[in-house]
């Protein structure tokens, strides 16, 4: 079981986080592990409108029939639960209840709360003790390990692409060359006739290479637009953190230390 609490835009992001991570060490594909931490992330964000409260991540079952449960919970202190609950099962509570394989809204008197799970893919190798394991390591993972791999991949990608664009344009004036000389020497046209298709095929096999690699950059294009939009919830909360720390006129330690901990 993995907690954590909700009352501030940094709990929204570190909530959004984890439900990623927590979906990868379940063996979700990167999908559905982007389209929990929006989940949460959204539902977060609505609860922390209303007061404050905790979202829960539990294994339940053993495998090949565990299922990864999120509860997201109001604070009893809060606001009244048919409140918040009636608020939002029209909006982010809806896209849980599509992602899970059970859902239902919980108004019990500790707080109002959404609950739903989905069952892990069958490939995952799970236990209860592995689980609280590996989401209680989370807290000491960096939140910029995606974005280095994907300025790795990205250098790597815009060299390939380089250095195939570069080699088509050498082959086209080659072909260029060797095309024009076949029309000014007739009496060397048959050789050179076999010499400009050889090349032909050539030209042709590398602009399909180029075109595969213009495609991957497109690709990459798309993620890294996807990655940047991705990158402004973590940069406000760190925004709003050197704000909060600069401006402040007094900080208790707990609230220093959260706020810390979260940049």
């Amino acid at each position: 079981m993995y907690n954590i609490p909700l009352s501030t835009e940094f709990d929204v992001f570190a909530a959004r986080q984890r439900a990623v991570q927590i979906a990868g060490i379940c063996g979700f594909t990167s999908l559905n592990q982007i389209r929990l931490g929006t989940i949460v992330s959204d539902l977060a964000r609505d609860l922390i409108q209303s007061g404050s409260g905790t979202v829960r991540f539990a294994l339940r079952g053993v495998m090949p029939a565990a299922s990864l449960e999120i509860a997201i919970r109001q604070d009893s202190d809060g606001p009244q639960p048919q409140q918040w609950s009636a608020r939002h099962s029209a909006g982010a509570a809806r896209q849980a209840q599509s992602w899970s394989d059970q859902f239902h809204l919980d108004l019990s008197a500790g707080g109002a709360g959404i609950v739903f799970s989905r069952r892990c893919p069958p490939g995952a190798e799970l236990t209860l003790e592995s689980f609280e394991r590996q989401a209680g390591a989370l807290a000491s993972l960096p939140a910029d390990v995606a974005l280095a791999r994907a300025l790795l991949r990205n250098d790597a990608l815009e060299g390939e692409v380089t250095g195939l664009t570069a080699s088509r344009t050498a082959l086209q004036g080659r072909f260029d060359v060797l095309e024009g000389a076949s029309r000014a020497m007739g009496e060397r046209y048959e050789a050179l006739e076999d010499a400009s298709r050889l090349m032909a095929e050539r030209y042709d096999a590398l602009g399909l290479r180029a075109d595969a690699a213009l495609l991957a950059d497109a690709r990459k294009g798309e993620f890294l637009a996807i990655l940047a939009h991705e990158l402004r919830s973590p940069l406000a909360a760190a925004g709003a953190a050197a704000e909060v720390l600069t401006n402040a006129p007094a900080i208790e330690r707990e609230q220093l230390r959260r706020i810390g901990q979260m940049i």
